[in-house]
């Protein structure tokens, strides 16, 4: 099928779902503010804001567990997903920002819960459980002053694999995985055009994210609740010799996130992604702000 037809289908079905919002039996929302200190290879600190927002619909097509029975034990769980996320980091100065990608996301999903262990396993709360997710994916991804710009029309698959603490449905830590392939529309993109010139041309292109996801309170007390570890990489497919060349083909992003009692974190991140092209490490502190959950 032509990416034009794909295209239309994916576009007119998510616009299609996120009109109308009373087909959804299920909501979350997010609306995240942190308001940072980094500080990048050059050693200035920067004062900035990083967010994120979140909105989520599902629509639950699972067989609802028997009359007086718990939840658990219909373990299998079928559901549509659809919603957006925007998320990026703002500063002052876009010039001097270490972390200059924004990305908005529509997606629409089918989720599936499964367990490894038999239901009554999970029963007894031994099991771990194991979502996997499959759907389509709009992106629009820019640097902070928009000179920069691209969208991506593609597929993504995300599994959640739990690790239960044995007798609670508390998990002592969660792996995740995102696999994406799409259809890469450049809007504007300095680097690429002063190698290719102006007639910028869509690619294909892979995204790869893993991250895990671990409990540390036990460890380091009263001060950090958890730690994530996550690795970002993109890789174009087939790219021209003169991009290879370029190093514009490929990007990796590595990132440890320890998040502090009272909202607070502390993040070191190293590497390159696709429109923040600087090879730059940085630290950075900050706190989270859910103008959601305090009703804002």
């Amino acid at each position: 099928m032509p990416i034009s037809k794909i295209r239309w289908a994916l576009g007119s079905l998510a616009a299609l779902i996120l009109t109308f919002p009373a087909h959804a039996d299920g909501q979350e929302e997010k609306r995240l503010v942190s308001p940072i200190v980094v500080t990048g290879d050059s050693g200035a600190a920067v004062l900035g804001l990083a967010y994120e927002f979140k909105r989520k619909s599902s629509r639950d097509f699972s067989n609802p567990a028997a009359d007086g029975g718990d939840d658990w034990e219909e373990i299998d769980t079928d559901k549509l997903e659809w919603g957006y996320t925007l998320k990026g980091t703002i500063t002052g100065d876009p010039e001097n920002n270490p972390e200059n990608f924004m990305e908005f996301d529509l997606f629409l999903n089918y989720v599936k819960l499964a367990d490894l262990k038999s239901i009554s396993d999970c029963q007894s709360m031994t099991c771990d459980p194991w979502q996997h997710q499959f759907g389509g994916v709009y992106k629009y991804e820019a640097d902070q002053s928009l000179d920069d710009k691209q969208t991506v029309l593609g597929l993504r698959y995300l599994s959640h694999y739990g690790f239960r603490v044995p007798g609670t449905y508390k998990t002592s830590s969660d792996l995740y995985l995102s696999v994406a392939f799409g259809e890469v529309t450049p809007i504007a993109d300095g680097e690429r055009q002063q190698i290719l010139g102006d007639a910028l041309e869509s690619f294909n292109r892979w995204d790869l994210q893993v991250l895990y996801k671990v409990r540390v309170d036990q460890l380091l007390g009263d001060y950090a609740e958890d730690l994530e570890l996550s690795y970002r990489y993109f890789s174009e497919v087939d790219a021209p010799q003169v991009i290879e060349q370029a190093e514009l083909d490929r990007f990796g992003h590595a990132k440890a996130v320890l998040n502090l009692k009272n909202n607070m974190f502390i993040a070191y991140t190293d590497g390159e992604l696709p429109l923040d092209r600087a090879a730059d490490s940085t630290f950075k502190l900050g706190w989270n702000w859910d103008l959601a959950a305090l009703g804002l």
